[in-house]
């Protein structure tokens, strides 16, 4: 798993955030309030779709008894983009995880390879 965090001078965006190996155990992301504005969700190693859960918390989410903030559904081979020109604003932090369990259930299954995440923030 290779995790890193880049601070930028840039107007478009302060926070580059860039997971290569996100799976089902939670990597925090920020650990205080934070906007969004581009998603790259990198599913093209999976033959299944998987689900990007971002939870809005300050530490590392309890996954399968904290609701997440927000889910994206990431279809088989495939790599998505969002954009969110006005931004999408966490405001206690963010942790995240990969899953290919749609629920929120206390058990959260890997995807069969981990996957890629790149945030711009």
């Amino acid at each position: 798993m290779a995790t890193s965090i880049i601070t930028l001078r840039d107007p478009l965006g302060t926070l580059v955030f860039q997971e290569t190996a996100l799976s089902n155990t939670p990597v925090q992301v920020a650990t205080s309030s934070q906007t969004y504005y581009h998603f790259e969700l990198d599913n093209t190693a999976n033959a299944a779709v998987t689900y990007y859960k971002f939870y809005n918390k300050a530490s590392a989410a309890t996954v399968g008894s904290e609701q997440p903030y927000v889910i994206y559904a990431v279809a088989a081979s495939t790599k998505s983009y969002v954009f969110i020109p006005t931004g999408l604003t966490m405001d206690t932090g963010n942790s995240c995880i990969a899953t290919s369990t749609q629920a929120n259930a206390t058990t959260q299954v890997a995807p069969s390879t981990a996957v890629g995440l790149t945030i711009l923030g």
